[in-house]
């Protein structure tokens, strides 16, 4: 399984990041970690139950996995969203520690330091008409700062007709900060003071938008800003699920934020507003060489 990336990340590259909000790299993880992660993936699906779960842990002291299925009771085909399945599955926490992930996020965030901030798992049977609405990801979450990414790496073949993620491009530098208000069951996170996020398949012939998605292979990744606004549509295939496995970052800039409404952190941080984000709940997966940063 490789450490480092499997393609050399360019320069381009990192302006495509910032200019667009998002980038697609191909090949940066081998075909050892794609099948790890892939068994694991289904490993953990399997094991779900299909609730949400907000303590941290069983009382054996066991962490769970939390996460939601969004499916219909008894429906044979499912849309399931698992959380922070490195606190209990060793081929997550060997991901987050040991994959070249971690080198990724902070080559495109020009970061020194790179922190995990927490995994998520999306997988979506095939014929499942379930949309991820259009959203932004730094407004459910008590972090700021522009040193914050989230790379999605593709452990099936994906296209927009298998439910590929879908970006407007640049939104990341609209200043705009959505209400996280995704569905009925995430009412907690509810912002009265946030507008609602527009339904942008509403707006595809609209020339003041770019819309950027891509064709996919096991191994390729997407890695976008927090505040980019993206979504997905149902999978079309009858025969194919899409497996998408979500790893987010931290950099030097990241900051804790207090909020009433926010999404429930793993671990316990003891953090207040403004304090570097860092201790026990993030550790550090890699930090630049000395070299690297006089280059």
């Amino acid at each position: 399984m490789n450490r480092t990336p499997g393609n050399k990340i360019r320069e381009e590259d990192i302006h495509a990041y910032e200019r667009d909000g998002v980038v697609c790299l191909r090949g940066m993880f081998d075909r050892d970690w794609c099948e790890r992660m892939k068994e694991a993936s289904i490993k953990a699906v399997s094991e779900f139950k299909g609730t949400f779960e907000q303590s941290s842990q069983r009382p054996n002291g066991v962490p769970r996995v939390r996460g939601k299925d969004h499916t219909s009771e008894g429906e044979k085909f499912r849309f399931v969203t698992l959380l922070f399945m490195w606190r209990s599955y060793p081929d997550f926490e060997a991901f987050a520690r040991e994959s070249p992930a971690a080198e990724i996020a902070g080559a495109l965030m020009r970061s020194k330091t790179v922190r995990f901030f927490y995994d998520q798992l999306f997988t979506k049977d095939a014929t499942v008409k379930d949309r991820t609405s259009w959203h932004q990801d730094q407004p459910f979450w008590p972090v700021s700062g522009h040193h914050v990414a989230s790379m999605w790496l593709a452990l099936t073949p994906v296209s927009k007709d298998t439910s590929g993620v879908e970006y407007v491009a640049g939104s990341h530098l609209w200043g705009k900060h959505y209400n996280p208000l995704l569905t009925a069951t995430s009412k907690t996170l509810h912002h009265d003071e946030l507008e609602p996020c527009p339904d942008f398949s509403l707006h595809k012939d609209d020339p003041k938008y770019k819309f950027l998605s891509w064709d996919m292979q096991p191994g390729d990744i997407l890695v976008h800003h927090p505040l980019v606004v993206h979504g997905s549509g149902p999978n079309l295939s009858a025969t194919q699920r899409r497996i998408g496995f979500s790893s987010r970052w931290l950099g030097d800039d990241a900051r804790w934020v207090q909020k009433e409404k926010t999404m429930y952190v793993e671990g316990d941080p003891q953090l207040k507003t403004g304090d570097v984000v860092q201790g026990e709940p993030f550790p550090i997966c890699w930090e630049r060489k000395r070299e690297m940063a006089d280059a």
